[in-house]
């Protein structure tokens, strides 16, 4: 994991972790803990279980799930991790379980937007902006939102 901490001396020195209560499960509370509001978690890029949150509404229907995929695996080609949220839910559970479980990003894909565009909601600041999928080319889409 390349953890490093200052020593006394101000040189980085790598920790131990044993048996001692301070393991990768005791971390990971922490670093939940620490980043949190009233809504839920809000994980820092690069630390949670997924860098995106793909909501898609209407994933019933075909075309929403091809346009998922589709998504899904460009991202997952740039080397975003997508958690995808296909579930049979209306829209406002799934918006808030996405705010809830804290991922940096949700890319809500809806069938009222046309084919070719995303809304992207930011999870530290709640700022929405709607993202042209032809405009998606570098490594990291989401990084500038």
């Amino acid at each position: 994991m390349n953890l490093r901490y200052s020593d006394p001396d101000g040189r980085p020195a790598t920790p131990w972790m044993a048996c001692s209560g301070i393991g990768i499960t005791r971390c990971l509370q922490t670093a939940a803990d620490l980043n949190r509001d009233r809504h839920g978690l809000r994980w820092a890029p690069g630390t949670g279980p997924a860098d995106v949150h793909l909501v898609v509404l209407r994933a019933d229907q075909p075309d929403m799930r091809d346009r998922a995929d589709r998504l899904a695996r460009s991202l997952t080609k740039r080397r975003v991790s997508v958690f995808v949220d296909d579930r049979p839910l209306p829209a406002g559970d799934k918006l808030r379980y996405a705010r809830l479980l804290g991922l940096p990003h949700a890319a809500v894909l809806s069938p009222d937007h046309p084919d070719t565009e995303i809304e992207v909601i930011a999870r530290s600041t709640g700022r929405t902006t709607r993202t042209d999928l032809s405009h998606i080319a570098d490594q990291n889409p989401f990084n500038h939102i």
